[in-house]
């Protein structure tokens, strides 16, 4: 099972390097758009480093749908955490 402090790590760094920040710029407050400049386009591109993510951990797909409607550090962290402890729909 992914813990939340495992996958935080990761998903921060994506994040940093997508808006071109070291990683400690960043914060789990911080806003996607208003704070990271992140617009819609981009945060549903996160969909697939999500998913790259949540599969290192045994865990389902991230949507486009999901990644996009994120509105902060802290969310897209919960969002990859909770992937990552879903298992594929494959293994059903």
């Amino acid at each position: 099972m992914a813990t939340r402090e495992e996958v935080k790590p990761k998903v921060v760094e994506k994040i940093a390097s997508v808006v071109h920040r070291q990683p400690a710029e960043i914060k789990e407050e911080d806003k996607l758009f208003e704070d990271l400049g992140m617009g819609p386009t981009v945060r549903k591109a996160m969909a697939l480093p999500y998913t790259k993510i949540s599969e290192e951990f045994g865990g389902s797909r991230v949507s486009q749908s999901d990644a996009g409607n994120l509105k902060t550090v802290a969310a897209s962290i919960d969002l990859v955490t909770k992937a990552a402890n879903d298992k594929k729909s494959e293994e059903l």
